[in-house]
């Protein structure tokens, strides 16, 4: 299989099992304070009123980009098989997961139209 599409895998797989650490723009709490990653979340004060709900959305978002990062795993060794198909499927349900968390997934779509 093409080592390009493995490198894009491999990137998309390291991303994933990055983005609670990683984070992007959310806000939690009346007041709306931005909490934009599981690190900022761990560190916000006690008295935070939107610290749980960071915490929960976070803790949540790392769940799920391990999901995703075995699901990468998994398109991975597919490709090494020669198995594109199965890549492919794979790649999917790592979008899917995304999709969950984004309304624009950013880390596996390339991967999936350049699998199809």
């Amino acid at each position: 299989m093409s080592d390009e599409l493995i490198k894009m895998v491999e990137t998309a797989t390291e991303t994933s099992a990055n983005w609670a650490q990683t984070g992007w723009s959310m806000a939690f709490g009346f007041g709306s304070k931005p909490i934009n990653s599981l690190p900022e979340a761990e560190k916000a004060p006690e008295t935070n009123i939107g610290r749980q709900e960071a915490l929960a959305y976070w803790q949540m978002v790392e769940r799920t980009g391990q999901e995703a990062a075995e699901c990468g795993t998994q398109a991975k060794e597919a490709l090494a098989k020669g198995d594109k198909w199965q890549a492919l499927q794979s790649a999917y349900f790592a979008m899917h997961k995304e999709k969950m968390l984004l309304e624009r997934t950013t880390t596996w779509k390339s991967v999936v139209d350049a699998l199809r």
